[in-house]
């Protein structure tokens, strides 16, 4: 940098220390990157923006109304720390832990919905006003923690230990609980009914589970779940079919259940809720207590009854992304296995829109040629020249062997790593090395590929058009 600039830089630093409420060292502002690093008090934890940090170490630092979003913390540790009116969310915390001594350590009125915790630890935290919204939460421990006035709202926990926690003052809703372990917890009667999963893992992988309600109030499992079959009326009158359709099943009413599915479907697609509208799915397939064709009449009736001709615009932008999400539920992956998108970049510009027909046959046909079961979801860019992504779902050894032809046949022999470590993979289109049979023609000519017990068919002009390849497993 030139030393004008350098000086320029350093009072601009000192102007905005200088009308900052809080005086702040202005040398002190955290890095953007760290690694193998000790911060203490001095920390000046308001002023990160996105940070990475990895193999970190915090002490008594405090996190007060940063714009954390997207941060990211890779094996760190967290203690006597604070976090006040922090914005965490699409936080990605793998390896860490958050402990004190004597609860020092609080997440007060933060957020951190959207992110990923990932094996990490919270020992001795108080966590207070803090939503944990559409998160993933995997292999990690709450152990003697404080919590209050907050909840966990359609996040995915699993692998995780909840022990020595209170959890009468928080709300679990909507949230998908497997191989979860509760030991001397307390938790909340009517969270029972609003979560998949959760009084199965209370039952098989709880101990000295205390069920709250009322004022002070306490009951065994064992009575709790006697008692919510009486909570079918309220929830009925309600229209609260989610909790419905939970107890129903947790009492194995199966017929009783699918006869009110086509109601209450109804019901929620005319309120335009469309989180609910997706919940719902999610149980239903989470329960698998519907065939295929059963499915599709949910989706046909969803279809059937929204009409978004008379939404406004942000109605319209939210149907538009759950229907997305609510055909996949239930029509396209519907048991949640992984998901792959192949991303076919080609040369075809605008005005040759026409080019595309052979791409799009040849991708269907190679597929369904492959795995014949697949239900691919193919969509096509706007900008120039196109793109074709093709979505499939399936077991990881499938997904692994469609994308593995589909890279061949189109980029060419190349030198790569193991696929099956790998869950990124890019090639240019080399047009060499690969054995191609080609049919006799006078101009257009098909070609068939063979790799191993697979078989690839194409015409030149689709090889031709194909600049290069990449997918992406998540």
């Amino acid at each position: 940098m030139l030393p004008e600039l350098v000086n320029s830089v350093n009072a601009s630093y000192e102007l905005f220390s200088h009308l900052q409420t809080r005086s702040i060292n202005s040398n002190q502002v955290p890095p953007r990157f760290a690694e193998n690093k000790n911060f203490d008090e001095n920390f000046q934890g308001m002023f990160i923006n996105k940070p990475e940090y990895k193999k970190c170490i915090f002490r008594n630092s405090k996190f007060e109304r940063p714009a954390g979003e997207s941060s990211c913390f890779d094996t760190c540790h967290f203690y006597n720390c604070e976090f006040i009116d922090a914005d965490f969310r699409y936080c990605d915390i793998e390896n860490s832990w958050f402990i004190s001594e004597n609860k020092i350590s609080i997440i007060l009125n933060s957020n951190f919905s959207f992110g990923t915790l990932f094996n990490t630890h919270f020992v001795n935290t108080h966590i207070q006003g803090t939503p944990f919204r559409e998160m993933v939460i995997d292999n990690c421990f709450f152990n003697d923690c404080i919590f209050d006035s907050f909840g966990f709202e359609r996040s995915i926990i699993k692998n995780t230990i909840f022990e020595n926690v209170d959890m009468s003052k928080i709300v679990f809703r909507f949230c998908d609980f497997d191989n979860v372990t509760f030991k001397n917890v307390v938790i909340h009667i009517l969270d029972l009914a609003k979560n998949f999963g959760l009084v199965n893992e209370l039952i098989n992988n709880g101990e000295k589970i205390k069920i709250f309600y009322g004022k002070d109030n306490y009951l065994t499992l064992e009575d709790a779940l006697s008692l919510l079959p009486n909570l079918l009326g309220y929830y009925w009158a309600e229209k609260d079919y989610y909790y419905v359709i939970n107890i129903l099943a947790l009492e194995k009413r199966y017929d009783e259940l699918q006869k009110i599915l086509p109601e209450a479907f109804n019901y929620v697609a005319q309120t335009k809720d469309f989180s609910t509208l997706q919940d719902l799915c999610n149980l239903i397939v989470k329960l698998n207590i519907l065939s295929s064709d059963h499915r599709k009449k949910i989706y046909q009736i969803i279809n059937d009854r929204i009409k978004p001709n008379d939404f406004s615009n942000h109605q319209i932008r939210s149907f538009t992304y759950y229907l997305d999400n609510i055909k996949r539920i239930l029509l396209e992956n519907p048991n949640a296995y992984p998901t792959a998108s192949i991303t076919l970049h080609t040369d075809i510009a605008p005005d040759k829109i026409e080019d595309l027909a052979p791409l799009l046959k040849c991708i269907e046909s190679n597929i369904h040629r492959l795995q014949p079961n697949l239900n691919p979801k193919i969509e096509i860019s706007h900008h120039s020249p196109y793109e074709i992504v093709v979505y499939i779902s399936e077991v990881l050894p499938v997904l692994l062997s469609v994308c593995q032809v589909f890279y061949y046949a189109f980029g060419g022999a190349k030198s790569l790593k193991d696929i099956s470590s790998s869950r990124y993979e890019k090639t240019a289109n080399s047009k060499k090395g690969i054995k191609k049979g080609k049919t006799k023609g006078n101009t257009k000519k098909d070609i068939s590929l063979k790799f191993g017990k697979f078989e690839f068919h194409y015409s030149e002009e689709c090889e031709n058009h194909i600049e290069n390849v990449e997918y992406l497993i998540s």
